[in-house]
């Protein structure tokens, strides 16, 4: 099984379904994933070329800005722990409300020195959706 404990940095993000390969935070997105030696874990997904907020105070930023500030970021941690080939996330806060107190899977592999989480194969009306996410430490 591979080490995880460390810092990984975000090489790829991509969304397979239906045949179709999509870069769902862009071609070029920035993101880390911490693993601690004492089960905890935090990751960060954004588009890299993100446009500064008109403001700082949130209470003064436009709803539509705030709306396109959210879609282009996500984070979540908690605790994790090793299952086989997979590692499962128990999440404590994240920017996704639903995903508070749910546990997510991911199928673990290395390829040379890149890790890469897979989620399961998810049934949606386009078909089997897998996201794929590669790091480097």
């Amino acid at each position: 099984m591979v080490e995880l404990v460390g810092t990984w940095r975000l090489a790829g993000c991509v969304r397979r379904s239906g045949g179709r390969t999509e870069h769902p935070f862009g071609e070029q997105p920035v993101g880390l994933l911490l693993y601690t030696q004492d089960g905890r874990m935090s990751v960060h997904l954004a588009f890299g070329d993100r446009e500064p907020l008109s403001s700082l105070d949130l209470a003064e930023l436009p709803e539509a800005e705030a709306a396109l500030a959210f879609r282009i970021y996500l984070g979540y941690a908690g605790r994790y722990r090793i299952r086989g080939d997979t590692v499962v996330h128990s999440v404590e806060v994240s920017s996704i409300p639903d995903w508070v107190g749910t546990e997510l899977v991911r199928r673990v592999s290395t390829s040379g020195e890149m890790l890469v989480l897979r989620t399961p194969e998810e049934r949606t009306a386009e078909g089997a959706v897998v996201w794929e996410l590669q790091w480097l430490q």
